[in-house]
């Protein structure tokens, strides 16, 4: 009998700093909640293209910051797990072979505990330095991405739409919702999350985090 895995038990949540190795589930989840929490995948055929503009460079540049919401669930393995027989040399798990006189090894059930999976289903990106972070996007970020994107780029009117953003706007923030002169703040979070209240604690999390900066 082979083993199996069932998911189980309500989602644990939890905010942490964002790594740049979170940079593709960031991106996915970019690309399910694009447009007013709709999802884009089936309309974008540059699928990393939302994400390295609306959210990316937060986690890149010096002046942004990013934050990541997780879902932790427990995976129970089935807890009668067949496996092969291996040679156990205690007396309890061996029996002798009455004609040869040698012990040969007893099959045995492996007993497993639950397991996690761990999974980023939102983010809030932000700075509270805007017109420092236009500085860093327009000389380091845009560049690459106008290489990368050229504005003959063939794809969905999606994608000219970011890339337009790419090739004509140098504030950095698009489609980012101001929330003073200096801070701007974008919440991302997968639709099922919402009723949680995911959105709001991301942005508590972030405004938190831009008080402790201006200190």
């Amino acid at each position: 009998m082979g083993s199996s895995a069932s998911v189980s038990g309500p989602p644990q949540l939890s905010v942490r700093p964002a790594s740049v190795a979170d940079s593709a589930s960031i991106a996915n989840v970019c690309l399910l909640t694009t447009f007013q929490g709709r999802r884009t995948d089936s309309i974008v055929y540059h699928s990393e293209l939302p994400a390295e503009v609306r959210a990316l460079p937060y986690l890149h540049l010096p002046s942004g910051f990013c934050f990541v919401l997780v879902e932790t669930r427990e995976v129970g393995w089935d807890s009668g797990v067949s496996v092969p027989a291996l040679p156990v040399l205690d007396s309890d798990s061996s029996t002798t072979d009455s004609d040869s006189g040698t012990a040969t090894a007893t099959p045995y059930r492996l007993r497993t505990g639950p397991r996690q999976t761990r999974n980023i289903v939102g983010y809030v990106v932000g700075t509270a330095e805007s017109s420092q972070f236009a500085a860093e996007v327009e000389a380091s970020w845009w560049p690459k991405l106008r290489l990368k994107y050229p504005g003959d780029l063939v794809g969905t009117p999606v994608d000219r739409y970011f890339v337009d953003l790419i090739h004509k706007n140098t504030s950095g923030i698009a489609g980012i919702q101001r929330v003073s002169e200096s801070t701007h703040i974008h919440v991302s979070v997968l639709s099922k999350y919402k009723k949680y209240g995911c959105d709001r604690l991301l942005l508590d999390v972030a405004l938190r985090h831009i008080r402790r900066r201006k200190r």
